[in-house]
Order: structure tokens, then sequence, then C-alpha cells
């Protein structure tokens, strides 16, 4: 029942939320940026922010104060959202023993209706401190991404821009009870190779932490990798679509003569996947085919002999 009545108060919350505008912008475009900065022959700088246990982290009278003076909310919706969140409680199992219960002071229910959206509204205001540099923010739940494009030659600007931005970030997140975690943040350099090739710089401050620039990173599900290919990500569906081990490169291939000399770069990266996990679903198609032909084939034999 309680999930029935969160989804109608979600319904209800996205539809004023969006009818009055009030929804933060910029979710799940980032991939599209990056291809059309690309294609511009800019340069994209990258970073997977990780938060440390945030669903956990999210202080209830902060929450309430930004829902009313951020959003609106007053009366009757604040005091319903006020009673979701109070009165809950949590134990711990360990070894066959319970401990005591103890009251949940902080946090939004993980695996409920309303937590994903009341965490999205909780940090909200992140949109602000990242623009004031210049810079974008993408957020799905509890991911979030900064980044900004650049030329080849602005590099050494965009890493100090973005060390300012993650400064501001992370204080803003310690005055909300939340936590950034610079050594597990992932930063990249993204374009295509004829601008990649102009960038030396390896090491992006964060902090107080020097991080390395990665190559490939996973994002939302999506193995990113530097020159914009998919290539990564594509090998981990081939590898999963053949069942085979990490060591082990599947047959797929592409023929450049797939390539369209009129289209941009990106659509051919985007082209190129595309085909290569159609060849994967060809070749298990035509195995599964084969199975059972071979299975037909030996029940027919097995019929045979029985009648003789």
């Amino acid at each position: 029942m309680s999930k029935v009545v969160e989804r109608v108060v979600a319904e209800q919350l996205n539809e004023y939320l969006l009818t009055d505008d009030l929804m933060p912008r910029y979710q799940l475009r980032v991939w599209s940026d990056m291809l059309n900065a690309a294609d511009t022959r800019q340069v994209t700088l990258l970073g997977l922010l990780d938060l440390s246990a945030v669903f956990d982290c999210v202080d209830h009278d902060l929450l309430l104060q930004r829902l009313e003076h951020g959003f609106g909310l007053a009366d009757v919706v604040l005091r319903w959202i006020h009673s979701f969140l109070s009165d809950r409680t949590q134990q711990v199992a360990c070894g066959g023993q319970l401990s005591t219960t103890r009251p949940l002071l902080f946090g939004v229910p993980q695996g409920s209706v309303l937590g994903p959206l009341l965490y999205i509204l909780y940090t909200a205001e992140l949109e602000h401190v990242v623009t004031k540099h210049g810079m974008r923010l993408h957020q799905y739940a509890d991911d979030s991404q900064l980044y900004l494009h650049v030329t080849v030659s602005d590099t050494v600007v965009a890493v100090q821009c973005f060390a300012a931005c993650v400064s501001n970030v992370s204080d803003w997140m310690w005055a909300s009870r939340l936590r950034l975690s610079p050594a597990k943040t992932a930063v990249m350099w993204l374009s295509f190779y004829q601008q990649l090739k102009h960038v030396d710089i390896d090491d992006i401050p964060i902090l107080s932490t020097q991080v390395k620039v990665a190559e490939s990173a996973r994002d939302l599900g999506v193995v990113l990798d530097s020159q914009l290919s998919l290539s990564s990500h594509v090998a981990v569906l081939c590898r999963a679509g053949f069942f085979l081990p990490p060591t082990t490169t599947s047959n797929c291939s592409i023929s450049d003569n797939h390539r369209r000399q009129d289209s941009s770069p990106g659509v051919y990266l985007l082209s190129s996947g595309l085909l290569q996990l159609h060849s994967v679903r060809h070749v298990r198609r035509t195995s599964a085919e084969g199975s059972v032909h071979s299975e037909r084939g030996r029940t027919s034999g097995h019929r045979s002999s029985t009648t003789m």
C-alpha cells in the first residue's frame, strides 16, 4: 500500500515541478554534448564525481527548508513529506545476532519511489554552484558529472576552472552533510584522436589529490572511452554475447566500406558499434538455429532406430 501512495505523490509532485518549470534541468545529455563538441574540434574535460552514501546523509531539516523556499511546497504537502521521513528505524543483523533498534535521523528511504526525487530536489542548488564556473552539471539520481568544452589551446585554463569548481562543490556538499570522495572520482579528456593527441595533461588536481586521467570509465552503465568510439562498451557487450572471458576478443570486424564519406566522425563511430553488435546477434542466432537443427536430427535418428 505504501508504494501505491508514494507513486501517487510522486506523480503529483512531478507534474507540479514540470508545470512550474522547477525541475532541475540538464539530465542525461552528456554524450550528445561531447559528440557535438568533438565535431567542432573541441575537447571535453569530464569529472565523474564519487559521492559517499549520499542517500543516507540527506539532512531532513535542510531538505524540508529547501522544498519550502526553493520549490514552494507548504502546508499539507510539507507535513506529509515530514511524516514520510520521520519515525523510521534501522537494525543491523550480523552473525545471526540483531543490534538494538536505532532511529534514523538522516537519509531518504532507499528502494522507495520518492527517495531519488527527494534527493534530486535536495541537491538542486548544486547546479548554480557549477554554472558560476562556466561548467555544466548533469545528474541522474546520485550520479553526478561535471564537464566543460574547450579548444586544445585552452586545456590549462580548463583544468584550473575544473579544480576551482570541484572545490566549491565540495564546500557546498560539506554544508549539506554530503561528502565528495576525490580519490574515487574519475576524470577524462574526451574527443576524437586528432584533438586528443595535442592534450598532454595527465593529472588533474581535485582538492588535495592529484587524479590520473582515465582512458575509460563507466558512467550510468555505459563504458566511456576517451576517443568517443564506444569500443570499450561494445567489447563488453560482445564478451557478454559470446560468453567470453575478459582476456578473449571476439571476431567482430568492421569494414571501412560501411563508412559514408558525408558522415561526421561521431556518426561513423556509433554506426561501427552497432555493426559489431549486429555481428554478435547474427552469430548467436545462427548458433541457436544450428543447435535446434542438431537437436531435431538427434531426435529423428532416435525415433528411426526405435522403429527398426
